[in-house]
């Protein structure tokens, strides 16, 4: 019986010296998959195709993850972590619980006492109108959401659907796959204010395919909604010298050094907005542009943020001087985003610029006039 029982332990041990020989050679295998760019990691199957952020989003070869007029939820290659990843779509699902819930005109339910529905798509810059940054409060927002409430007070309730760090890709995504309202798209009242395209600079994208994105934003806005669109050329920043190091390569001068500057960029991409779209003072007139038939109902704003927040003359390739200001810092403290006070005076700038957001305004203003609101 004791040879029996100690037969029966050599057994097992060498059946599980087998089983552990056989992890390791499956271990070392999984090593050996490999993809394109290096080997693939053990918590990936091995067709996985999407690997963990954060990514660069075009690499050394040009080859960049997402395209810009594409549409695609946030992915390694445009977020930070695996963390941000995560959070990114938790705000997502939280501002679309927001937009399933938001009341087009406001509160009341006489469609003869609603007032014009505003909604706001973009980035962290209309983000900050939430007094967030990534869904948590910022204390760099601090004051915004007060600026806004004040600006756009003729409207009862806008919308905001924005996110730090978003590129056009997501707004198109999300848009695309019921972001916004159906209220909101049906509404021949409303009015879509968009600023976007920032983030696919500083990602890397060159000035051609971020005009592309926004394009593909405001077209797709023109062909699903009744309402009009007020697109915003992208804002001056003047944060060259910190972030744009990380993307050389690809993007080098001709010497092989990193600019200095996203002026130049940012210029062309609202050049050719200009071109496609027409100045809002010249080309949008009772709703309709005086350039081609697919800019009807979309106002291109561009002067804005050159006359707000612009410091310098336009940069040349070679970037600023060292320590020059591109942007005034009073407004744009970090050189990117507007404070409370920036937040302010873009709001009145559009307000005074914009025919589409002064004819809403005037409508508002009425509607509350008529039910013995406040003017």
């Amino acid at each position: 019986s004791t040879k029996k029982g100690e037969a029966f332990v050599r057994a097992m041990q060498g059946q599980r010296w087998a089983l552990l020989a056989l992890g390791a050679g499956a271990a070392l295998c999984a090593l050996r998959y490999t993809v394109a760019d290096g080997p693939l990691p053990l918590f990936f199957p091995r067709d996985a195709k999407e690997p963990t952020p954060p990514q660069p989003m075009c690499d050394a070869r040009d080859s960049c993850g997402e395209s810009p007029a594409v549409a695609t939820p946030r992915t390694a290659y445009s977020a930070l972590s695996p963390a941000n990843l995560a959070a990114w779509t938790a705000v997502d699902a939280a501002q679309r619980r927001t937009s399933a819930a938001f009341e087009c005109g406001g509160s009341s339910s006489s469609s003869s006492e609603k007032r014009s529905t505003l909604v706001f798509l973009g980035d962290s810059i209309f983000e900050s109108l939430l007094g967030t940054s990534m869904g948590r409060p910022s204390a760099s927002r601090a004051g915004v959401p007060e600026a806004f409430a004040a600006a756009y007070a003729a409207w009862a309730q806008p919308l905001v659907v924005a996110i730090a760090g978003d590129q056009t890709q997501h707004v198109l995504y999300r848009l695309e796959s019921g972001g916004v309202p159906a209220c909101a798209l049906s509404d021949a009242n409303a009015t879509f204010v968009v600023l976007i395209g920032t983030n696919n600079l500083g990602a890397g994208f060159l000035p051609g395919p971020t005009v592309e994105g926004v394009v593909a934003v405001a077209e797709w806005l023109r062909a699903n909604a009744r309402g009009r669109v007020v697109l915003l050329g992208v804002l001056p920043r003047g944060d060259g010298r910190a972030k744009l190091p990380r993307l050389c390569p690809p993007r080098c001068t001709a010497s092989g050094k990193a600019f200095t500057s996203f002026v130049p960029a940012v210029d062309k991409v609202n050049a050719a907005l200009r071109d496609r779209y027409g100045a809002a003072s010249s080309s949008f007139s009772n709703g309709s542009s005086s350039s081609s038939s697919s800019s009807r109902r979309i106002e291109f704003v561009s002067s804005c943020g050159d006359d707000l927040f612009r410091a310098a003359p336009s940069a040349d390739a070679s970037g600023p001087d060292e320590g020059e200001e591109e942007v005034d810092i009073d407004l744009m403290p970090d050189r990117l985003h507007p404070n409370a006070a920036g937040h302010a005076a873009l709001a009145r700038c559009l307000l005074e610029r914009s025919s589409v957001l002064r004819a809403a305004a005037a409508r508002g203003r009425g509607d509350a006039l008529g039910r013995g609101g406040p003017s």
